[in-house]
């Protein structure tokens, strides 16, 4: 099912750089949220209806276990918005919102950090940028298609949703006056008109309410979610596997893209020997790493801090051994983090590298 979630005031979600009143004055926020955000919300709206069972959070017997969370995605006038996949760019000295494709350049080798040799991705545009946008769903499906046009459409994120500074000072709680040094700064989210967060999630049986009213987000504010049917994702994992399949079998040549953040063992490496296949990675488009923590509310303290892919990176790989429809199978709408898989992390989509 696809779960909904309508705000009905701005909303907060904290990146992970710490923050404490007197020594960080500003916190960041970031949206979409990060997918343990809302695996966290789902779990305490399961927990909030049966509260008896919160004896069994995170132990083996844990039911919301069965709780999965897939694709994060943006909905806007009933349409569906994924992020931009990094390997597509903008001219800095336009001001059209219009994207290109980088090209890989041939026979050109450099080295990483990891001792690894890359092949450049270039364009005769003497400055691009990524832009901070999103992309249209049915866009998205053309892309890793490999059949886009050679300029391509997509939405800045001022059409989604605007800032909105909050400035506020901590109080003591016994005389309700205002503490010195603890001035901070939070930056809000207000979605525009006729936009919404949607949630790809899988509940394995497990009983959630079909509707209803949750808090969400660092501030507690209260949004409006309900279940929906999930059409729209069968297009993307079915409608297009064939073609993916008969493009790699010509070429064995494909493309990895992130729905949603990736915690690799190598930092921005994933693993190249996969359960059964064998990967040659040729060079990739990341973002800088961002960094993914929170509270766990059982134990009153912080969780691991992971430093993370972020989402719309996309990584061009070889096929060496196996078949497409092996790699269809493990890649495509998969997840591939070697850390909180089930929290949403690295749902991985297959593309074409024409």
């Amino acid at each position: 099912m696809l779960l909904e979630i309508k705000s009905l005031d701005t909303l907060f979600f904290r990146d992970g750089k710490p923050f404490s009143w007197g020594e960080e004055t500003w916190a960041d926020g970031i949206f979409p949220p990060y997918p343990s955000t809302i695996y966290g919300a789902i779990r305490s709206l399961w927990f909030s209806e049966n509260i008896k069972e919160l004896r069994q959070a995170n132990t083996p017997g844990d039911p919301t276990k069965r709780i999965r969370i897939n694709g994060i995605f943006i909905k806007r006038q009933d349409t569906l918005y994924c992020p931009l996949p990094l390997d597509l760019v903008k001219n800095k000295e336009e001001k059209e919102d219009k994207i290109f494709l980088l090209n890989l350049l041939k026979h050109s080798v450099f080295i990483t950090n990891l001792n690894r040799n890359f092949q450049f991705l270039t364009t005769n545009v003497d400055k691009v940028e990524n832009p901070e946008g999103f992309i249209r769903f049915s866009h998205l499906k053309k892309y890793l298609l490999g059949i886009l046009p050679q300029k391509i459409s997509f939405l800045p994120k001022k059409e989604f949703y605007q800032s909105e500074p909050k400035i506020g000072i901590a109080r003591n709680s016994q005389t309700h006056t205002s503490e010195e040094g603890k001035l901070y700064r939070v930056n809000m989210v207000r979605l525009k008109e006729g936009v919404t967060l949607v949630v790809d999630i899988e509940r394995d049986g497990l009983k959630l309410p079909e509707s209803g009213f949750k808090k969400l987000g660092a501030e507690g504010k209260i949004v409006v979610f309900k279940f929906i049917a999930r059409d729209e994702i069968k297009k993307l994992t079915g409608e297009i596997k064939a073609k993916l399949k008969e493009e790699i079998e010509k070429t064995k040549r494909f493309k990895l893209y992130l729905l949603t953040p990736a915690i690799f063992k190598k930092g921005y490496l994933p693993e190249e020997s996969y359960e059964g296949l064998k990967l040659k990675l040729v060079s990739c488009a990341c973002g800088k790493p961002i960094y993914i923590g929170g509270f766990d509310i059982k134990r009153k303290g912080p969780k691991t801090m992971y430093r993370a892919v972020p989402s719309g990176s996309v990584y061009y790989f070889i096929l060496e051994q196996g078949s497409p429809e092996e790699l269809l199978e493990k890649f495509h709408y998969k997840h591939i983090s070697d850390y909180k898989k089930e929290e949403g992390f690295g749902l991985s989509v297959v593309g074409v590298w024409k």
